[in-house]
C-alpha cells in the first residue's frame, strides 16, 4: 500500500492501511491517494479530496433570568431549548453560504427528519418533564456537491430551578451583585426581599403566582404575581423569621416549588 499526499510519497509497505496526517488551514485542500498492490499484480486506487470545515453548536434555553444577569439561561424539565449549528465550510477563499448547506439532525441518534433539510441550522425541542434528563444532539452537515461533508455532537441536560431572594435598599436599589442569603435587621428596623426564581421555563413565568409566608402565616397578597416582600421588625424583638414563598403555575401543577430563608432580628 503506497500513500500519496498532493501526488508525493508519504508512507509505503505491506499492511499500511492507515496514514493520519495534518490538515492545512481553512479553505485548503489536500489530495488522498492510496494505491493499493498484491502479489498476483492485482491494483486499487482509490483518492478523495480534504477539506478541513468547522461547526459550533450552541444552545439557547427558553428560561427565564432577570434582566441585570450576564449568564445564560439554563434549561429545566420541560423547557425549551434550541441548538444552532454555526458552520464554516470553505472551499479556497470562498465560504459556502450556511443557508445553502443541508443539515442532518439527531437526537440520541435517532434521525429527526422534520428539523433536518437544507439551511436548517436550528433543531428545537423539549426537554422530559423527569429531572436530570440529559441528551446528545449531533449534526452532520454537507454540501450540496459532497464536497465537504462534518459532523459535530453536543450534550445538553436539564438543571433544577435555583430560587435566590435579593435585598432591596432604598438609596442603591436591588443588590444584585450579592444574593441574600440569612441577612439580619435591627428590631424596629425594616428590609425588602425580591425572589427570582432563575431557570423557570418563560412561558411559566409568565404565568406564576406567589405565595409569601412569614413565621408560618400566610400573608394576603393583593397581586399574586408580586415577587417582593417588606418585612418590618418590631421594637425590641430578636431572633429568627423564616420567610417562605411558595411558587405555582395554575395552568401547569407541574411547575411548583417554594423557597425559604432566615431574616435575623438583632
Amino acid at each position: 500500500i503506497t500513500w500519496y499526499i498532493n501526488g508525493k510519497i508519504v508512507a509505503s509497505g505491506r499492511g499500511v492501511t492507515t496514514y493520519s496526517f495534518t490538515v492545512g488551514p481553512m479553505g485548503s485542500s489536500d489530495a488522498i491517494r492510496a494505491l493499493v498492490s498484491t502479489s498476483s499484480g492485482i491494483t486499487k486506487d482509490v483518492s478523495k479530496i480534504i477539506r478541513p470545515a468547522q461547526i459550533h453548536l450552541t444552545w439557547i434555553a427558553d428560561s427565564y433570568t432577570p434582566a441585570w444577569y450576564r449568564g445564560a439561561g439554563l434549561p429545566l424539565p420541560g423547557s425549551e431549548i434550541r441548538i444552532i449549528a454555526l458552520p464554516d465550510f470553505r472551499i479556497g477563499n470562498v465560504q459556502i453560504n450556511p443557508a445553502e448547506l443541508i443539515y442532518d439532525w439527531r437526537w440520541d441518534d435517532n434521525q429527526v427528519g422534520t428539523n433536518s433539510g437544507t439551511g436548517k441550522n436550528i433543531y428545537s425541542f423539549k426537554f422530559s418533564d423527569m429531572e436530570d434528563t440529559s441528551y446528545k444532539i449531533s449534526v452532520r452537515i454537507k454540501d450540496a456537491g459532497e464536497r465537504i461533508v462534518q459532523e459535530e455532537k453536543i450534550y445538553v441536560q436539564a438543571y433544577r430551578m435555583r430560587p435566590l431572594f435579593y435585598e432591596i435598599d432604598d438609596s442603591a436599589g436591588l443588590k444584585t451583585w450579592r444574593a441574600a442569603t440569612n441577612p439580619a435587621v435591627p428590631g424596629g428596623g425594616e428590609i425588602s426581599l425580591q425572589f427570582e426564581p432563575f431557570y423557570v421555563s418563560i412561558a411559566d413565568f409568565r404565568k406564576i403566582k406567589f405565595q409569601w409566608t412569614v413565621n408560618g402565616v400566610k400573608l394576603d397578597n393583593i397581586n399574586s404575581r408580586n415577587r417582593t416582600l417588606r418585612l418590618i421588625a418590631d421594637p425590641g424583638n430578636s431572633g429568627n423569621q423564616s420567610v417562605k414563598v411558595d411558587f405555582e403555575n395554575p395552568k401547569n401543577l407541574l411547575r411548583q416549588g417554594s423557597a425559604t430563608m432566615n431574616v435575623k432580628i438583632n
